[in-house]
């Protein structure tokens, strides 16, 4: 069975959501703090983690920030916290997606499943300037240097280049990038995205320019 680490210091919400999960054919693994979110990560070896952000021990901010720096897993975070400023952060740190609580198991389960449903995709391999967009392995590379995007930064830049030269609206890139989740995000959430990818490529050493057209979306070309 597919391994998902469930990270929330409530009890009630990791067992409500392991029960969802083992119904759905997953082998949840619990942890209750930051900690031992990290130990259960590096000897589970899990294919997602569900994380909340309030936690003891190391909070989920920095439970993110330690495995987006060492791993590309996704991580989907959970947050009581309704503020904009909140998920924004948990998405520059390099979450996949959020859920605010209270939520339903059944929608967190349902993000759970379209996340590792875009890691099966088939291969896919797009180069354009000195960067390489490989989507089978959902890797980023600048030469031979990996790019540590996440899922949906690497399908971005991927639809980006793909219509190379073209602005691509960012009501488009929702529903094409965000097509197997069960809600939309807001439009607010692609430029999000794109402010980390902009932190993470240097486009002038890559040969290429990521344009913002004001008010209607992005556009990529090569130099």
């Amino acid at each position: 069975m597919r391994k998902v680490l469930v990270v929330d210091d409530d009890k009630d919400i990791v067992e409500i959501l392991s029960l969802y999960l083992e119904r759905e054919g997953f082998q949840p693994i619990p942890a209750y703090d930051g900690v031992e979110a990290l130990r259960l990560f590096r000897s589970e070896k899990p294919e997602i983690v569900i994380l909340d952000i309030m936690l003891p021990k190391m909070d989920g901010w920095e439970v993110c920030k330690f495995l987006r720096e060492h791993s590309d897993i996704p991580i989907l975070m959970l947050t009581a916290r309704t503020e904009e400023a909140d998920r924004v952060l948990g998405l520059e740190l390099g979450a996949d997606d959020y859920v605010v609580k209270p939520f339903s198991p059944r929608e967190v389960v349902a993000r759970v499943k379209a996340i590792l449903r875009r890691r099966e995709k088939p291969a896919q391999v797009l180069n354009i300037g000195k960067l390489t967009l490989d989507k089978s392995a959902y890797e980023a590379r600048l030469g031979e240097r990996k790019i540590p995007l996440t899922y949906k930064q690497l399908e971005l830049l991927y639809l980006l280049a793909e219509n190379q030269g073209r602005v691509v609206r960012r009501e488009e890139i929702l529903n094409k990038v965000w097509a197997d989740e069960p809600f939309l995000p807001d439009v607010r959430a692609v430029d999000q995205h794109i402010k980390r990818i902009r932190d993470l490529i240097d486009f002038e050493e890559a040969g290429i320019k990521l344009t913002t057209v004001r008010g209607v979306g992005y556009k990529l070309e090569e130099l």
